[in-house]
This record gives structure tokens, C-alpha cells and sequence, in this order.
């Protein structure tokens, strides 16, 4: 599934790390011994569901007790609740990810919130959200956050940003749009009489801008970084200790 949110309760929390995939929205949890751990999975598409229940068996292989949450049930929901109201207990975690969920809410403040809530005070909360991207499981796409708006909100929440990174620049953007343009494009031939022959030409251009022009993109983007016109945004918080 596409939009995942983490919840993690680490007996260690000094020996973990989190390495947060850009261009797939692929997470996962590295520690240099088996901790516990419990998250909270916000989701919208099969493909990734996959994924996270390859990397459930994973976790659970370290030693880890793994619980999931999610806005409705499905196969590996443990939990259903709502992402701002979800009821667990206060401070309970050491660490919190949210991984591209916030454009999806109707309230990312109030997220933010709960999501600092349930952090214990000194704990971890990270976050990746888009600032350009089309639009996707609509009607449910409401927001698209800059660096300073995820800044605003999160720090509103009591949350002090460690570390904040964009998810590319602009030459990888481009390309992504460019991939894009083939989807629009077949979604336009439907129904047309000429679709069936035109089949081939979209495979062409899928191949073209989908693969050789995405990746001149790439290394464009790596030689001219422009942070400023990029896909999202992935940052580190560390909740505020109380005063």
C-alpha cells in the first residue's frame, strides 16, 4: 500500500536507525539487536501492502512483536482506528513514521498532533509527505505541504525538526511528470477506435520517457541539484521534553 504511517516501540532505541526510501516510499527499521515494536499503517494500494507484510515477516524474524493500524480492516490490519484520534496511550513510543499519509488527511495538523502525542518525550517522529506530485486516490488527496508548511505544523505539534531532506530536485520531478504524460495520454485513447493500434506507440513512449528520459533526468538531477521544485519532503523530529 502506498500510504504507510510507523508506529515503533524500540527497547533500544540508541541502536536504531531508519533508512526512508524516496523514489518508492519504501521504509524499513535497521537494528544492531531485536527490539519491540509496534506500527501504525495508514494505507491506500495493494502493491505496498505486499511490501509491508514482506517486511512485517522480516521484523518479525529479528524478535520484534509487530502490530498494525489502519483507517479500515484488511489483511494484516491488527487495529482499525482513525490516524487522529487512535485512542492508544499517551507517550507511549520512542519512535513515530508517517510516510506519505499527510496529503491524504483532512486535518494534517491534527495528525501531526496525535503523532507527537504518542511519542514519548525525547522520541523520534519522522515524516515524508509530497510538495509535487498528481493527484491520486481521489477523492481522498487534499494537501500538498512545503518544506516550511511541514516545518509549521510540526512544530506546532511540539515537535523540534533534527534533519529535513527533499525527495529529489527538479530534474527528477520533471521526469516523473514526464512518465506521467503516458498515463494521461493512454487514459485518453480508452474507448477510441484507434486504441488497439496505438498500443504499440504508447509502449514506445513508455520506454521512452518512463526509462531513457526518467533516467537523464536522474543524473541530471544528481549533477544540478534544485531543492526548491522537488517531489516531497522527508524530515526527522524529536518531541520536545516536557518543561
Amino acid at each position: 500500500k502506498e500510504n504507510l504511517s510507523l508506529l515503533l516501540k524500540v527497547k533500544n532505541k540508541h541502536l536504531a536507525y531508519l533508512i526512508l526510501s524516496i523514489s518508492s516510499a519504501l521504509f524499513f527499521v535497521l537494528a544492531f539487536q531485536p527490539f519491540k515494536i509496534l506500527p501504525f499503517i495508514f494505507v491506500a494500494f495493494v502493491p505496498l501492502l505486499l511490501l509491508e507484510q514482506r517486511i512485517r515477516q522480516e521484523l518479525i524474524a529479528w524478535g520484534i512483536d509487530l502490530t498494525t493500524l489502519d483507517f479500515t480492516e484488511g489483511e494484516g490490519i491488527d487495529i482499525v482506528a482513525d490516524i487522529t484520534k487512535t485512542g492508544l496511550p499517551e507517550g507511549s513510543y520512542d519512535a513515530v513514521v508517517c510516510m506519505q499519509v499527510l496529503e491524504h488527511v483532512q486535518d494534517p495538523r491534527a495528525v501531526c498532533l496525535e503523532l507527537a502525542r504518542l511519542a514519548k518525550p525525547g522520541g523520534i517522529v519522522a515524516i515524508s509527505a509530497p510538495q509535487s506530485y498528481w493527484l491520486h486516490n481521489l477523492p481522498w488527496h487534499y494537501f500538498h505541504l512545503t518544506r516550511e508548511g511541514l516545518m509549521l505544523i510540526t512544530s506546532e505539534a511540539g515537535l523540534q525538526t533534527q534533519k529535513i531532506s527533499s525527495q529529489g530536485g527538479h530534474f527528477l520531478l520533471l521526469g516523473h511528470m514526464a512518465h506521467y504524460t503516458c498515463r494521461v495520454l493512454e487514459s485518453a485513447a480508452k474507448g477510441k477506435w484507434w486504441a488497439v493500434a496505438a498500443k504499440p506507440f504508447f509502449i514506445l513512449l513508455r520506454l521512452a520517457l518512463g526509462l531513457g528520459f526518467k533516467s537523464a533526468c536522474l543524473l541530471l538531477d544528481r549533477l544540478i541539484p534544485d531543492e526548491t521544485n522537488t517531489l516531497g519532503w522527508n524530515m526527522i523530529c524529536i518531541k520536545r521534553q516536557a518543561s
